[in-house]
């Protein structure tokens, strides 16, 4: 079939407010509203298929209290042990950023 048997769902960029939708027929540039937006408006992006409405922002009150609980810190190198395998990950993750933009320096990027 050629698609993966990806036919009819989309690959969604979340975190941008513009970003491309890449579909077996193609791809496109679309918009979309942040998360934040006020209760009753669409969530762009956040319907993965190709059928159906996008979920709607519901009021604070209608999601589980664990969800306010959830961490959006990003977690420094300095505050993890070399001994945990996230310790690793986050280094090996550093060092290819810092060397993409070495390289990107380099090439007069």
């Amino acid at each position: 079939r050629g698609d993966g048997g990806m036919a009819g769902v989309l690959r969604r960029s979340f975190g941008a407010s513009v970003g491309w939708v890449r579909w077996a027929g193609g791809c496109r540039t679309v918009r979309w509203a942040s998360a934040s937006g006020s209760v009753g408006e669409p969530v762009m992006g956040a319907n993965y298929t190709t059928e159906g409405p996008d979920p709607l922002i519901k009021a604070d009150s209608e999601y589980p209290d664990w969800l306010w609980d959830l961490s959006t810190e990003k977690i420094r190198l300095e505050d993890l042990s070399p001994e945990d395998k996230a310790y690793w990950k986050k280094a090996s993750k550093l060092k290819l950023h810092r060397n993409n933009q070495e390289s990107l320096e380099a090439r007069g990027g």
